[in-house]
């Protein structure tokens, strides 16, 4: 898998969250949403997207439907946030950190 340790700027963007309402689940709109996001990005030059996932049909969705691909995995009970706290201490979860060359 290609190395994304080191990037130049405005490579690589970040997607924070994306949905749609529930009654629209199943029509293609978050198929077509992703596709014209990615458009986007492309054309103001950006090389890589990258998005965490905890979800696992959402997962799916990225590395399956949309080809991305998992760069890495973080066990939620040892984050350490900014101030020392470990916010999440006791849950078993884990973020799976995608990335898309574009």
């Amino acid at each position: 898998m290609k190395q994304y340790w080191e990037f130049k700027k405005n490579d690589l963007i970040q997607i924070l969250m994306v949905g749609i309402q529930q009654g629209c689940s199943g029509k293609g709109f978050v198929t077509k949403l992703h596709q014209i996001l990615f458009d986007r990005c492309r054309q103001r030059g950006f090389k890589h997207i990258f998005v965490e996932v905890a979800n696992p049909a959402t997962y799916y969705i990225y590395t399956k439907k949309f080809n991305g691909k998992e760069f890495a995995s973080i066990s939620l009970s040892k984050f350490i946030s900014n101030d020392g706290r470990r916010p999440f201490e006791g849950y078993d979860g884990e973020i799976q950190l995608i990335v898309f060359d574009l």
